[in-house]
């Protein structure tokens, strides 16, 4: 682990400088590239000569000092440019030789339960894309050729102001997947609609506060501000436009208590299309689109349990893990959820369920479908006090908490019969947001068929029935069902404690702990995890847009 002057100083000094001389900073980490690399170049390394003038005249102030150093370490791991990042390494090697106290690190570690030898590398893939290697380890699905691959990590780059985040690194490993989740992100965040970019800032920031999801919040914050946002929004809700003021509750119960929308409250999505700071329906399609990617986004975060970007403000302990080398890691993750025994009963289940849909096993094909609540097994109750008790995100919300509450929610809210997201959800988006609709489309199809073929260890497993099965129960205990799902066997490949850890991840994520992870009852690699998280995460998604599009139908306005 490297050495650094003092744990309370490098964790703190990120929130104590100044807005202003941020800025002054951050124009010398540009988030644009030109045509021309020797002109970038040549750019890359006149904004590098002043920032040695702004170590040099700052150097009795080591906060400033050290956000220099985080924001070229950013730059030096996360652009997609091989000599661009050369330029910011030789930087902070001089750095590091002329002033050896500061806070340097080389890679900071991605994850709280898992070390960075299980990731795929940035660095190493984009060096490899450079030389056109057609053999890129790290890449568990080849679809995308290297142009294209090289193209999507220059997009992300830019999108994120001058970052390729680590949520979005460990996607590399499915980057077909990555290209289709980051596509509907930028459809939904910068291209046609009706809100304001700053406005969809601010609400993406509200989706995440649901989750005290500090990860997200200060990507999106940066993001915001780079859109031109009113940094008194962020200060107090009470700053916030009657407008967005409106959506406090309505965001709450789409992330913890969808059903609310159809049931409890059926005239609250009405009454937002009335009244001096009405709504359009097309405004709330929008809203309702980011409310649901963001909300599912922070599933996926505390899934793989993403620590904070090195020049992002972090708490004590979340430092000790982002720094901690190999040997301290180990010890401090004693039982990860890869060091278990495969379960043999679960593979046993995708043998004869593979049988029996190649017709090898027809006389004990199971025909029923029936799903009363003596046949589905909800798991554990997992009730949750909303986000984390944290000064950052209440300021949003005030004392509002919501409660996910198993019980409550196991009547039937809608099923398949009569709603179902391609022949209804789907083409109501499509009329008003037709490239949005059509990115929706494609990551579901593509996250619904990635496979692998594998389980743990174990090689050529038909695991459809399993991801099946992760996908159906979370839309199960928000209340919607299948009607030709027979959820009997749901219960036979999802045991108790793998419910209650899925479960978790889907509807208070926040409360995700390395205990809960250990609940997998199989020895998954860590891309597996990431491919579970990813089910969680569409799957919630779908199911916030339909509640959400369903209650906007039958509003009238």
């Amino acid at each position: 682990m490297e050495k650094k002057k003092s744990s309370n100083a490098a964790i703190n000094y990120i929130a104590e400088i100044d807005e202003d001389k941020k800025d002054q900073i951050r124009k010398f980490f540009p988030a644009y590239f030109s045509e021309d690399i020797k002109d970038m170049e040549e750019e890359y390394e006149y904004f590098v000569n002043e920032l040695t003038n702004l170590m040099s005249e700052n150097k009795d102030d080591e906060k400033i000092q050290n956000y220099i150093i985080a924001k070229a370490t950013i730059l030096r791991n996360q652009c997609p440019f091989v000599s661009i990042s050369k330029i910011y390494h030789n930087f902070l090697a001089q750095m590091k030789e002329k002033y050896p106290n500061l806070d340097y690190i080389e890679v900071p570690n991605y994850s709280m339960y898992f070390p960075n030898k299980h990731f795929p590398s940035l660095r190493k893939i984009c060096d490899r894309l450079v030389e056109d290697d057609q053999t890129i380890p790290e890449i568990l699905t080849r679809n995308l050729s290297n142009q294209d691959l090289s193209e999507l990590l220059k997009d992300i780059f830019s999108f994120y102001h001058g970052r390729i985040p680590r949520s979005e690194q460990i996607l590399l490993w499915y980057p077909n997947y990555l290209k289709h989740f980051f596509e509907l992100q930028k459809s939904i965040m910068l291209e046609d609609g009706p809100l304001p970019l700053d406005w969809r800032y601010f609400l993406a920031i509200m989706s995440v506060s649901c989750y005290g999801c500090e990860y997200l919040y200060n990507l999106l914050v940066e993001g915001f501000i780079e859109t031109g946002g009113d940094i008194a929004w962020l200060e107090s809700s009470a700053n916030l436009p009657d407008k967005l003021k409106r959506l406090i509750e309505t965001n709450y119960d789409l992330a913890y208590q969808p059903w609310v929308l159809l049931k409890e409250k059926p005239d609250q999505m009405a009454s937002f299309l009335k009244g001096p700071n009405a709504w359009s329906r097309q405004e709330l399609m929008q809203v309702l689109m980011i409310f649901a990617f963001y909300h599912s986004y922070c599933c996926y975060v505390y899934a793989i349990g993403i620590l904070p970007e090195f020049d992002f403000p972090r708490d004590p302990v979340k430092d000790i893990y982002l720094r901690a080398d190999d040997e301290t890691w180990q010890a401090m993750v004693k039982d990860s959820p890869l060091m278990r025994t495969t379960n043999e009963g679960i593979l046993d289940e995708l043998h004869k369920l593979a049988e029996t849909e190649e017709g090898k096993d027809e006389k004990n094909k199971d025909t029923n479908t029936e799903k009363g609540d003596d046949s589905i097994d909800y798991g554990d109750e997992m009730p949750s006090d909303g986000p984390r008790n944290n000064a950052i995100f209440r300021k949003y919300f005030g004392d509002m908490t919501v409660k996910f509450d198993t019980i409550v929610n196991r009547r039937k809210k809608i099923d398949s019969n009569s709603y179902e997201w391609k022949t209804n959800g789907y083409l109501l988006l499509e009329e008003s947001f037709p490239a949005v609709a059509k990115c929706i489309d494609l990551k579901y199809d593509y996250i619904n068929s990635l496979t692998l073929d594998c389980f743990g260890a174990v090689k050529d497993v038909k695991t459809d029935p399993f991801r099946k099965s992760i996908f159906y129960y979370i839309e199960l205990i928000f209340g919607y069902e299948h009607h030709d799902f027979d959820y009997k066997k749901m219960n036979k490949l999802l045991h108790k404690d793998t419910k209650l850890a899925v479960k978790t991840m889907g509807t208070t994520p926040q409360n995700l702990s390395m205990s809960l992870m250990n609940k997998f009852p199989v020895e998954f690699k860590t891309y597996e995890i990431c491919h579970i998280a990813l089910l969680i995460m569409e799957a919630k998604f779908h199911i916030e847009l339909m509640y959400g599009f369903l209650a906007l139908q039958n509003a009238k306005g």
